[in-house]
Formats: structure tokens, C-alpha cells, sequence
């Protein structure tokens, strides 16, 4: 019986170290949730869990084309819309799980889009790597600009590239020249679209929300409107 009684002593002290664990992961996941109910309401943005009945939800439609929500809109877990700025905002959260047959892992990415005029070009901008560099070597060049610290940064492709240089000006490459590796822009069909992967800490989404708002604060006016209305306007 003596022997028994370290046994019983440890589990004791086990269950309340497990016990301890998961009550401050329970704290932390509240307090974290209402970072991000604060960062909301100060952004002027309305949140709603599981919002998306089917992809046919508009607020889908920015996010409908990116490659990397694997699953489509039945994997968003909220959306959050609304006005920043004056401009026209939609942000998700998106989840998928990727399993092995030993591992399972779940995918996370956050997505903030945000209006522009439609008949800006498309432009995809995504992190540079090695094979990027070896690709260069054997003539795939991508779209390069005057900085190079944003050509080392970023791998872009455009539809068109004089226009994609024209909103890749050199106020817009110094915002992005220091962007997280975990992030990657899709420009056009009427959108900016960020997304980051990973789980956000509350003061990165709060900057997250605001990035494409910046970019389009940096575009020349001439490129916020369209041919067609300054033919109108011309008139």
C-alpha cells in the first residue's frame, strides 16, 4: 500500500497541472476573442460566424478566385463587412483541414478585399523564391519594377503591364518592400485582395484590415477612375 500512495500523489498533482493548462487556454481564447470584437467595433466592421450558405453569397465573390481556399466558401468560418476609410470592405476567415493518414493540420488563412475600378488589370503578387530564381535563369523573367528590394520580395505577374506599373508605383513598393512572408496580394476583377496565412494575433489583423485601404491610397488619381467616365466627363 505504501508504494501506491507516490502513484496516487502524482496523478493528483497530474490532473491539476492538465487542469491549470486548460483553464488558461480557455482564458487566452477569451480574451483573444474579445481583442478581435474590440478591433470590429473600432473598425466600423459587422462580424458574423458561419455566414455563408452557399458560395452565391456576394460577399464571397471577391474571395471566389484565390487558389488557396481550398474547400470554397463553406470553409469560412466568419465574415466581417463594412466600410474602413470610405472604402468598401470584406474580410474572412477560412479554414481547411490537410490530412496524411498520420498527420491532420489545419490551414488557416484571413482574407481582406477591398473595391477598386474594374478595369484595372489583374496582378498577382506572391513571395520570390529559389525556383523563381532558377526560373530567371532560363528566360521566365516576372514583372520587375525600380526597387529591388521589392524584387527580391515579390513574384508578380500582370494581364497588363504597363497599367500594373502604373499602380505599382514606387510609394506602393515601398509599403510592400517589408511585407510578412506569409502574405500575398491579387489585384483586379474590381478588388484588392490580402490574404495572410496563419492564425492572426489581434494587433496583425488590425493592420491586416487596413492594407488594402493603404495601397489604394497610393495609386495616382488618374488610376481610381476609369476610361470611360473621364471620356463622359470630357464632354
Amino acid at each position: 500500500m505504501p508504494a501506491i500512495a507516490p502513484i496516487i500523489l502524482l496523478s493528483a498533482v497530474g490532473a491539476v497541472v492538465v487542469g491549470l493548462i486548460v483553464v488558461v487556454a480557455v482564458g487566452s481564447r477569451k480574451q483573444r476573442e474579445q481583442q478581435i470584437a474590440e478591433i470590429f467595433a473600432q473598425s466600423g466592421l459587422v462580424r458574423e460566424r458561419k455566414p455563408f450558405d452557399s458560395g452565391a453569397d456576394a460577399r464571397w465573390v471577391p474571395f471566389a478566385s484565390l487558389p488557396q481556399l481550398k474547400g470554397g466558401a463553406g470553409r469560412v468560418t466568419w465574415c466581417a463587412s463594412g466600410a474602413i476609410d470610405g472604402h468598401e470592405v470584406v474580410a474572412i476567415e477560412h479554414r481547411y483541414v490537410v490530412s496524411t493518414g498520420q498527420v491532420t493540420a489545419v490551414v488557416v488563412h484571413t482574407c481582406v478585399a477591398c473595391r477598386c475600378p474594374d478595369f484595372w488589370p489583374a496582378i498577382e503578387l506572391k513571395a520570390e523564391h529559389l525556383l523563381h530564381r532558377l526560373a530567371d535563369r532560363l528566360g521566365a523573367s516576372d514583372l520587375e519594377v525600380e526597387s529591388e528590394r521589392f524584387n527580391r520580395r515579390w513574384r508578380v505577374s500582370a494581364s497588363d503591364t504597363d497599367l500594373a506599373l502604373a499602380i505599382l508605383t514606387p510609394e506602393v513598393q515601398a509599403m510592400l518592400e517589408d511585407a510578412p512572408r506569409n502574405e500575398t496580394w491579387s489585384i483586379g476583377l474590381g478588388w484588392i485582395r490580402v490574404v495572410r496565412k496563419g492564425v492572426l494575433k489581434p494587433e496583425d489583423l488590425a493592420v491586416l484590415l487596413r492594407r488594402p485601404g493603404e495601397l489604394l491610397a497610393l495609386v495616382p488619381a488618374e488610376m481610381l477612375e476609369s476610361p470611360a467616365s473621364e471620356a463622359e466627363s470630357s464632354q
